[in-house]
């Protein structure tokens, strides 16, 4: 059995970066042996607010739509938007998040009716959370909300769309 954190074929082992951004390498790590400080290019934005399974229960009972058909969709779309595989943001900028939250619940379809409305819902109030205010056409809103839904355009598309609506 070998040790963990060594890479077969290798006499190094194997270390993760701290999670503070501080990386001090060491002789045994395969980080570049650099060790000057790393200076961010951009000012560090504040944490992003997301909704939580309880406000997307509360937006569905102020909507008046359901049943919920699957707690566990509604839960991964609520959740999807947010990942960072190995630290990096899967989806960086608000724009994206907020259409990839649009089209994880009017594709996952977690309720028995209601779908695309709790999406758009829930999309408008996850910006609103960060600052930021949509200044959409409902017919131009409803056709991102339908194209999603359908398939017909994606996330990045729909995302692009929103960031016009900013």
């Amino acid at each position: 059995m070998r040790p963990r954190n060594v890479v077969p074929g290798r006499t190094k082992s194997v270390t993760s970066p701290p999670e503070d951004g501080t990386a001090t390498p060491t002789s045994s790590s395969v980080w570049p042996s650099d060790s000057s400080p790393v200076t961010p290019t951009q000012p560090a934005k504040a944490p992003v607010q997301y909704l939580t399974l309880e406000d997307a229960l509360t937006l569905i009972d102020d909507l008046g739509v359901g049943p919920i058909r699957d707690i566990g969709l509604l839960d991964s779309a609520l959740h999807r938007h947010g990942v960072a595989p190995f630290g990096v943001d899967a989806y960086p900028s608000l724009e994206e998040k907020a259409a990839v939250l649009l089209e994880s619940i009017v594709r996952n379809h977690p309720l028995v009716d209601g779908n695309k409305r709790l999406g758009w819902l829930s999309t408008v109030v996850f910006l609103g959370l960060n600052g930021i205010e949509l200044d959409a056409l409902d017919d131009a809103a409803y056709n991102v909300v339908i194209g999603l839904a359908a398939g017909s355009i994606d996330h990045t598309r729909a995302a692009a769309t929103l960031r016009d609506w900013i």
